[in-house]
């Protein structure tokens, strides 16, 4: 009988996907992914209630009117929570319940209201009720199975919670497959192929011998000399590792900036996928103030069409030019196609964000969650992993252990600076570069000149700055950023360049590639920054002066100074202020470092001073997540899904708000998006073109007339004069009319 129903209606007046057809599908593609009997009894189950003859009579109207949205008093998902219970018990039933009732509307808390799992599985009892006639045909078509939680699962509390998850990736991507074959069959049909993980690493191999790659340049320097060696053993290192038994791990590549993590990163994940059959590498990168530059770097080596990118600062309309560039003698994928594989991570190379990543894998939303079952069984680069946030550690590291103990996902812990994962119960991760200690003597460049008893003014800085040539001036605020620049400035010091946060993305690249040239030819260059340059971006300077802050803050610092080992050394100045940040991150970081520089014996750039550091930070921090941890970690079912999505934040944006400014083609943008209203293209552009701010100074700038809020929900720049083309953002200046206030 069930074939007689329909699963989804037709196109105008046509017929619609049988009901069994669409079980059947879903199942299919739920076995493809792993998910095993768990993952084909929700399958099943998850839109028998549409069997309902109340929704089917919506199913039939909407079939004749496309045009038009209907209602239907009920739900088709709670018959099949009901059905789950009934059959496999409260406990193994339960499991299955979160994932039908969320299949739609998301994962449900277990208590609460009436969206909770709890009420909607006595609604669910009285649906079935209309559609007993039809359980008994599903049951014959349920696989038989004696278990529905693997062996460990219910005892290892840590694993309860992310189980679900994975379950619930698996039907919603089967789900929206499923429907997406039948409803748009084309779309469906064009979902690209891409190269396997061997492939990849053979082009890999093949950029990696060029000539350019292997050879010093004549003249070189003793300290270019011993970079170049220290890169080569990084590799090798990282490339014996990879090809060791361990199937999967937390494993750690600790080596100083410009020590060449990125690639031999990626020639870890690469060797470690093809001994051991992963079927994807995920490169997580911290900001998307970095991530352009890595990824030109993977472009170059495998080509566009053969990196997915999910990150909100992708410039598709480079993508196409770059695809239609690299492909004109084959056949290439699209841009299209490369979004499409974004939807699922249905790509052997993915790279991404740290809050794409993390919030997908705490997320009770399906479209966020889709994609979180192709986590399993892959390799997980975490780039400057000394960024993940103090406030969530606890979870961060019981998920990824999870990952690795449960799914067979690797993990490697990228950076210079090495939190002490270890001491908040992370598995002990295994090193990939065994001399560590010797690494990091070989790779010094710099020379530190700690100056803290005595603090700096604006003035004297920029008196010491504006006799350098080449300097880079790191602090800890945009306000400190800002007062500095209008120091030099008033100086009239040439080529002065601020970078901060008050600038948007696509002027802050275009501002770092200007940054470059200027070094690589040898012009004045004097830039004050704060501190979103050190992590990851590729910059030269032979001075560089920071306000002092973290540990890892500080050694980041250095890794912008003599980064390619052309002087004997560069020389980092750490410095005070006479009005330090006093509360929060900055402020604790910048006490525990303060605290360990008085000690006569303590050496910052030895390896393992990093791990003292972070451990005496760590003790100052008041909540690592631990809450939020604990509600995770129930020995029952009662998993808050909901509020732990509306709690878990990689950046904490509840006292922030997105901006639109006015920069290069954003007008236009903004204009398009006021007269055709919200697209997904025109979000895409205007990405580029946006910044944070702090609620109360977004509420203040409206109050004044300087920004708008548009009927889409954007808030964006309304004065044209608000946006300087040096400073970005200018709220502090008279032009904003903005009070005092440090940012």
């Amino acid at each position: 009988m069930l074939d007689t129903l329909w699963g989804h209606s037709g196109q105008e007046g046509g017929s619609g996907q049988p009901l069994e057809a669409h079980l059947a599908g879903v199942a299919e593609f739920v076995e493809a992914f792993g998910a095993g009997t768990f993952g084909k009894v929700a399958a099943w189950l998850h839109d028998f209630g549409k069997a309902d003859t109340e929704f089917q009579k919506y199913l039939w109207k909407a079939s004749q009117n496309r045009e038009k949205r209907f209602r239907c008093a009920i739900n088709h998902s709670e018959a099949g929570a009901a059905l789950a219970v009934q059959l496999f018990g409260e406990e193994k039933g339960k499991v299955l319940a979160y994932l039908i009732l969320g299949h739609h509307a998301g994962l449900p808390d277990y208590l609460g209201g009436p969206a909770s799992l709890q009420s909607r599985l006595k609604t669910g009892k009285k649906n079935l009720e209309r559609i007993e006639k039809y359980a008994e045909e599903l049951q014959s078509r349920l696989p038989k199975v004696e278990s529905l939680v693997p062996k460990g699962f219910l005892l290892a509390r840590d694993n309860y919670h992310l189980w679900i998850r994975m379950l619930f990736s698996c039907l919603v991507d089967a789900d929206w497959l499923d429907t997406e074959r039948f409803m748009a069959p084309d779309r469906f049909a064009s979902r690209p192929v891409f190269p396997t993980i061997q492939e990849l690493k053979s082009r890999f191999d093949k950029h990696r011998n060029q000539p350019c790659f292997v050879n010093l340049k004549e003249g070189a320097t003793e300290k270019e000399k011993m970079l170049k060696a220290s890169r080569d053993a990084v590799l090798a290192a990282c490339r014996r590792e990879g090809r060791a038994e361990r199937s999967h791990g937390i494993y750690q590549l600790a080596v100083p900036t410009g020590g060449g993590k990125t690639l031999s990163s990626m020639a870890f994940a690469l060797e470690h996928a093809v001994r051991h059959g992963k079927k994807r590498i995920l490169y997580v990168i911290p900001y998307t103030s970095i991530i352009e530059q890595t990824a030109d770097v993977f472009r170059e080596i495998f080509g566009t069409a053969n990196i997915v990118e999910h990150h909100s600062n992708l410039d598709v309309t480079l993508r196409k030019e770059k695809l239609q560039k690299e492909g004109e003698d084959t056949d290439p994928i699209t841009s299209e196609q490369l979004d499409l594989a974004a939807e699922n991570w249905d790509a052997p190379l993915i790279l991404t964000t740290s809050v794409q990543f993390f919030e997908s894998l705490f997320s009770a939303r399906p479209s966020r969650c889709r994609k979180v079952h192709n986590i399993a069984d892959s390799v997980v680069i975490l780039d400057e992993v000394q960024t993940l946030p103090p406030n969530l550690l606890h979870p961060l590291v019981s998920v990824m252990n999870a990952l690795s103990w449960s799914f067979g996902t690797t993990f490697v812990l990228c950076s210079a600076t090495q939190p002490a994962l270890e001491s908040l119960k992370m598995d002990q991760p295994f090193p990939i570069v065994s001399e560590t200690e010797t690494l990091y003597q070989n790779l010094r460049r710099v020379k530190f000149h700690v100056e803290i008893d005595s603090p700096r003014t604006w003035p004297d800085l920029a008196d010491e700055l504006a006799r350098q040539k080449q300097v880079l001036c790191i602090v800890n605020t945009r306000r400190d950023c800002y007062e500095l620049f209008q120091e030099l400035e008033s100086r009239s010091v040439e080529n002065v360049v601020p970078l901060s946060a008050l600038m948007c993305g696509q002027h802050r690249s275009e501002v770092i590639a200007k940054i470059r040239a200027d070094l690589s030819d040898g012009q004045p260059v004097r830039v004050v920054s704060t501190q979103l340059v050190e992590a990851g971006v590729d910059l030269d300077f032979p001075t560089v002066y920071r306000c002092l802050a973290g540990l890892d803050s500080l050694l980041q610092a250095a890794g912008r100074c003599n980064r390619e080992g052309k002087l004997e050394y560069g020389d980092v100045f750490v410095f005070a202020v006479p009005k330090p940040v006093n509360q929060g991150l900055i402020a604790k970081g910048a006490g525990a470092c303060r605290e360990l520089l008085t000690k006569k014996d303590f050496d910052l750039q030895k390896y393992a001073s990093y791990s003292q550091y972070s451990e005496l930070f760590y003790a100052m921090v008041n909540d690592m997540g631990s809450a939020l941890q604990k509600s995770l970690t129930a020995d029952t079912p009662d998993v808050p899904f909901r509020e732990v999505d509306e709690k878990f934040r990689m950046i904490d944006d509840d006292c922030s708000e997105a901006v639109v400014v006015r920069y290069g083609e954003s007008p236009k943008w903004i204009d398009a998006l006021k007269a055709d209203g919200v697209s997904r293209e025109i979000l895409r552009k205007l990405q580029r073109y946006t910044i944070n701010l702090p609620r109360n100074v977004v509420a203040n700038l409206c109050d004044n007339g300087l920004l708008e809020k548009l009927d889409s929900g954007l808030m964006v720049q309304k004065v044209e004069e608000l946006y300087d083309d040096k400073v970005g953002m200018d709220i502090f200046s008279g032009k904003s009319k903005m009070p005092t206030i440090i940012i």
